[in-house]
């Protein structure tokens, strides 16, 4: 497959056409996480438990 790239980006060589940067890291309180209980049958309660925990999303609103 032939790639071709517009002439706007000038010289490909010397520059990236998607330059890489880094996210920066931030530290995610316990408090700020969400925790999920999931069971692999939710009929049976003795079914296997995965529990995890997200961070929420940011908005206006406190439940998304």
């Amino acid at each position: 497959m032939k790639v071709s790239v517009p002439n706007d980006f000038g010289d490909i060589s010397k520059k990236p056409v998607l330059p890489l940067v880094h996210e920066p890291i931030k530290d995610i309180k316990k408090e700020d996480l969400a925790a999920v209980n999931l069971r692999s049958d939710p009929a049976d309660h003795a079914s296997t438990q995965v529990k995890f925990s997200f961070k929420g999303l940011d908005g206006d609103h406190e439940t998304p």
